[in-house]
């Protein structure tokens, strides 16, 4: 059996040329980076609406757990309830990518 390369293929279907793959690449990285850059967007918009009850509890309790001597790490979010259902909420009710029908 004889392996196929992209370059074989480019041959026999000029629709896979090369600038189709990179423009394939660039919409998979460009989707998955505007995802979470609008999830951020909007919980620094909660956080400058609410200063004194959603950033404040968020900011304490990533304090308690993580301090000021280190940097959060993966194993941290399980004591970190408040800041990831935050989180959700904010991906529930300004999702980037809306799936479903709205809630009434």
């Amino acid at each position: 059996m004889t392996p196929i390369t992209l370059c074989d293929l480019s041959d026999s279907m000029p629709y896979h040329a090369d600038h189709y793959l990179v423009g394939n690449v660039n919409v998979f990285i460009l989707a998955g980076t505007m995802s979470t850059t609008f999830t951020m967007w909007w919980l620094l918009l909660v956080f400058a609406k609410h200063p004194d009850t959603i950033q404040a509890r968020i900011q304490r309790e990533i304090d308690e757990v993580v301090g000021s001597e280190r940097r959060p790490t993966w194993e941290d979010r399980k004591q970190l309830p408040y800041t990831l259902a935050c989180i959700w909420e904010v991906e529930r009710w300004k999702t980037a990518a809306p799936l479903g029908l709205a809630r009434e």
